[in-house]
């Protein structure tokens, strides 16, 4: 597949084990240049997720590719290049009632 089609990040039927934040099946994949908003109940599933996506922990069933590498094997470098935004992190403000985001 050439490197401009390939996919940045895919998670194939990706299950968790943790009760409070399970993912059951989750499948997508992510292209460069492409930006994509989660939303997830309960909050500690979207945690779970942005776990999964940056390598720091493993999936009970599928698996997660990021940077062309399986997420568990990035190292410190490719880690660096995984950007997550987090609910309350201040970067995204109201200005007013008429400016929502």
């Amino acid at each position: 597949m050439p490197e401009a089609s390939r996919p940045v990040t895919e998670f194939n039927s990706v299950t968790t084990a943790r009760a409070a934040g399970k993912l059951k099946d989750v499948s997508f994949s992510v292209a460069s240049g492409e930006l994509v908003g989660v939303l997830a109940t309960p909050p500690e599933a979207l945690r779970e997720f942005a776990l999964l996506a940056a390598g720091l922990t493993s999936p009970l069933s599928g698996t997660v590719i990021a940077l062309g590498k399986k997420a568990v094997q990035l190292d410190k470098n490719d880690r660096c290049r995984i950007g997550y935004l987090p609910k309350g992190s201040g970067l995204l403000r109201r200005r007013g009632s008429e400016n929502r985001w």
